[in-house]
């Protein structure tokens, strides 16, 4: 009988004799306290596959995986530099559910998942520099592996970078990777997020002092909340009496001056109220029992939550705080819109709103007054 070989596949070494393959694979999801799924239950008792929530930079010293260095003059006399960054997929998602393993059996054992990676993309507008060199595993080698990065940058391309640093926000992309499950193969996009401290940068460059803060706060009040159908459905009035609404179009603008951007945590920036209320909109439903449109004016106190890692926004307070229809102050509509508004399915659709608004500006649009193609 032929001996046993060994093969590791993806960290996972594994024994093989010459007529039949002890192969490790993944059964069911494994998820976090949101619902999100963190890795997989293996055929292996105790044992575990892991996905990774984004590619972050590598985290070691020697040597560092992010720096910036001088590259010359460029064509016009300026000087031009090269910024270098190495990205490693992170699993800091899923400690948690590690944890909690870990509590039931000290001894489980969590790899991570073999994956095949087909496509990986960095966002990276014209208007802040271009790639000269990258190493990307994407033409199906199998994960985890590192992704290198060497971009060339002008010395205003630096200035932005810097300033980007000081919001902890600097560049975003994708991997694309597909896996086997016993229904089949699965596709699975993780982030990319770059976020640097300003240290990278050297500090000769010119003074360039903007306000990151204050940039998004006025992108907030520039934008305009435009969401169809978050309040379509069927509403008790009480009494045995329902409503039915459908068409709805909720809009909403935050005052200007009537809210600050403040840092709350690592990557996280607070959308605070200054006043109550401090944002303006009007929802527009079609009352099928009425056969008649209805438009609401109301006023809110609105309070939110940005995270720099994924650019996503969570309501954290929505509160109505006055109606008026065909402009008279209505109770019972600033009560049942107070109610509807509260709804976590609601809130989901403006927060969603909001932040598809907020990733078209910045990975798109605008970006600290530059103008991106």
């Amino acid at each position: 009988m032929l001996a046993a070989r060994l093969v590791l596949l993806s960290g996972v070494l594994l024994a093989m004799g010459a007529s039949a393959q002890a192969r490790l694979e993944a059964t069911t999801p494994l998820h976090d306290a949101l619902g999100k799924v963190v890795g997989f239950n293996t055929n292996e008792p105790g044992t575990y596959f892991l996905i990774p929530g984004a590619y972050l930079k590598a985290d070691r010293d020697t040597p560092p995986p992010a720096y910036l260095t001088s590259a010359g003059l460029g064509p016009d006399g300026k000087p031009l530099y090269d910024l270098r960054v190495v990205f490693a997929p992170n699993y800091a998602h899923a400690a948690a559910t590690v944890v909690g393993l870990r509590t039931a059996n000290p001894n489980a054992l969590f790899f991570p998942l073999p994956m095949f990676i087909d496509e990986v993309r960095l966002f990276l507008p014209a208007a802040l520099g271009s790639v000269v060199a990258q190493m990307t595993p994407d033409d199906g080698l199998s994960t985890p592996y590192a992704l290198y990065y060497r971009l060339r940058l002008t010395e205003a391309q630096v200035a932005i970078f810097r300033t980007l640093s000081r919001s902890g926000l600097t560049l975003q992309g994708i991997v694309g990777t597909n896996y086997a499950l016993p229904g089949g193969t699965q596709y699975s996009s993780v982030p990319i997020t770059l976020l640097l401290p300003e240290s990278t940068f050297t500090s000769t460059l010119p003074p360039y002092t903007p306000q990151p803060e204050q940039w998004l706060k006025d992108l907030l009040e520039q934008t305009q909340l435009y969401v169809e159908g978050p309040l379509d459905g069927r509403y008790s009035l009480g009494g045995g009496f329902y409503v039915t609404f459908r068409d709805s179009v909720v809009q909403g603008s935050l005052r200007s001056g009537a809210f600050n951007v403040v840092p709350v945590g690592p990557g996280v920036l607070g959308v605070v109220a200054k006043t109550t209320p401090n944002m303006d909109g009007t929802v527009r439903v079609y009352v099928q029992e009425l056969g008649l449109p209805i438009v609401m004016t109301y006023q809110a106190t609105f309070e939110a939550q940005l995270d720099l890692f994924m650019m996503e926004i969570t309501l954290t307070r929505f509160d109505i705080n006055g109606v008026q229809v065909n402009g008279t102050t209505s109770p019972f509509y600033t009560r049942l819109l107070a109610d509807l508004m509260q709804q976590p399915g609601v809130k989901a659709e403006l927060a969603a709103a909001l932040t598809t608004e907020l990733q078209n500006r910045i990975l798109a649009h605008t970006l600290f007054g530059v103008e991106m193609p």
